[in-house]
């Protein structure tokens, strides 16, 4: 209590400017408004709150309870506190709004949906070379080669189906742009005898959906070919 009349008296020296004449009711007032300003207390816990806040809002309203029992217009020490705790409190206050919006900032852009989709080519057909060919598919059957393909999204290079024997070719496609009308041909020595470029018209499947020939693709002069676009989520359609 000593330490409190010492701290008192030295707060009301500098109340002193603002009330000249100071008095034992003043005296207590300025040892009420030390208590309130954040002496160690048997104060409840407050939650889980941040410490600096509590802190604050602690002294703000028990300098302000304390200032509650003043009488008359004169400015005391206890008011003198509950100001300056209330600018500290608010200041705060608003150090942790900031934190918090910095830390729930806006939320990361959701990732667009790919642009190419995953296709599966598949013909139907015999992976050893007929022998009832007739002896004018001769040049054809030199010029196709092995079996291959021209997709129309590498620019229509040929590229070679992987055989599997007996009776089928396949490849895949992992850059086939979606929602976009993509073409492509298939061309193989035993369709020589039907078409003088070996491109094939049937037999023709994309991820399990048989296509139809619907289109030409550029070739030795427009070749059949297959015109098919998907959707994001691999449906196929012509």
């Amino acid at each position: 209590m000593q330490d409190d009349n010492e701290e008192c008296e030295t707060n009301q020296d500098c109340a002193s400017h603002v009330n000249p004449h100071p008095s034992t009711a003043s005296v207590e007032n300025c040892r009420s408004a030390r208590i309130c300003e954040g002496r160690p207390g048997s104060r409840p816990p407050l939650g889980e709150r941040p410490p600096s806040i509590i802190g604050h809002a602690e002294r703000f309203v028990d300098a302000k309870a304390c200032c509650r029992q003043q009488q008359g217009g004169t400015l005391s020490i206890c008011q003198y506190a509950v100001r300056m705790y209330a600018r500290a409190f608010a200041a705060a206050l608003s150090l942790v709004t900031l934190g918090c919006d910095e830390s729930n900032g806006p939320p990361a852009p959701t990732p667009s949906s790919s642009s190419t989709a995953t296709v599966r080519l598949v013909f139907m057909g015999a992976t050893s070379r007929r022998t009832d060919l007739p002896a004018s598919a001769q040049a054809c059957v030199s010029g196709v080669g092995a079996t291959h393909t021209h997709p129309s999204w590498r620019g229509f290079a040929g590229i070679a189906l992987q055989p599997v024997p007996p009776d089928r070719y396949e490849i895949s496609f992992t850059d086939v742009p979606v929602n976009t009308r993509v073409s492509f041909r298939v061309n193989d020595q035993n369709a020589c005898d039907e078409n003088p470029t070996g491109a094939v018209t049937r037999n023709v499947l994309v991820n399990d959906v048989r296509l139809i020939q619907n289109t030409t693709t550029p070739g030795n002069g427009d070749e059949p070919g297959f015109a098919f676009s998907i959707a994001p989520n691999g449906a196929i359609s012509q």
